[in-house]
């Protein structure tokens, strides 16, 4: 109902009301004390009509200060918090539920067509990477095709100058240059052990932070493995769950991505690492 059409049949109800008072003074069929009582009734309950005007304007207010949920996508709004994902019809310049400053109508679709242009150019170069592993793989099954030897001609074989079995095999043992090389290949296998090993340690600490809602300190740890260990899936994975729950979506999809990307390629699908695929 149109709220001047409320207000005019509000008037003329009272006004109505008033007239039969009068008649009734008039006539002598009603006294004074009853029309007082009536009068003091009527007042008591415009009160409480103009009371619940006023609040459901101040709800309608409050409701409007607010914003409302929105992925700034639209053109009905005038600011847009970025971190809440609250969009606000009238203009606010500082979120009203996270204190951060918000972007303007124009800002945010701006915004968006750079993400979609960097999404484009992320989506082209992964397309460019999985095609030249693809024809990396064709080339080394031709060229093992080209190149391999059947051992099992080899059974026909014998040599009068076959070595006895148990004789050990011939390696340059007093070359100073195998000997370096021997002590490197010894040296960084240690390291890639001592490296696992601190990655794991910092996963189990990550995941104790992540139990006990320290969202910054988890991803401290789970970052700090990643360092060491590149390839370990479940670092990605947690660690994008603790962006998650502090709302930074952008670094939460990035992480999920590369775990992706990296299993798509080097896994041949996802098969492999479903439950980890699933994870978050």
């Amino acid at each position: 109902m149109n709220p001047n059409t409320e207000e005019l049949d509000d008037f003329l109800e009272k006004v109505d009301e008033i007239h039969k008072q009068v008649t009734g003074l008039a006539k002598n069929e009603i006294s004074l004390d009853e029309v007082t009582v009536k009068q003091t009734k009527l007042e008591e309950e415009a009160k409480k009509k103009e009371q619940l005007k006023k609040h459901k304007e101040d709800e309608e207010r409050e409701k409007i200060r607010r914003g409302r949920s929105g992925k700034g996508q639209g053109d009905d709004y005038a600011s847009f918090c970025r971190f809440c994902f609250v969009e606000y019809t009238i203009l606010t310049p500082v979120c009203v539920h996270c204190g951060k400053d918000t972007m303007t109508n124009q800002d945010r679709h701006e915004e968006l067509k750079l993400k979609v242009e960097d999404y484009k150019k992320k989506k082209a170069a992964k397309d460019e990477r999985k095609n030249k592993w693809e024809k990396w793989r064709k080339t080394q099954a031709i060229y093992w095709k080209k190149t391999s030897t059947n051992y099992s001609k080899w059974d026909y074989f014998t040599s009068s100058d076959e070595e006895e079995e148990n004789s050990e095999p011939v390696v340059p043992k007093n070359d100073p240059n195998f000997m370096a090389l021997e002590k490197d290949l010894e040296e960084r296998m240690k390291k890639k052990e001592q490296d696992r090993k601190v990655a794991l340690e910092m996963k189990a600490e990550g995941n104790e932070y992540l139990a006990k809602r320290d969202y910054l300190k988890a991803i401290e740890c789970y970052t700090f493995g990643m360092e060491r260990v590149k390839d370990m899936k479940e670092l990605y994975t947690n660690r994008a769950l603790a962006y998650l729950k502090l709302g930074n979506y952008e670094n939460c999809i990035k992480d999920c991505s590369n775990m992706l990307e990296f299993i798509e390629i080097f896994e041949k699908g996802y098969e492999k690492s479903a439950n980890i695929c699933l994870k978050v």
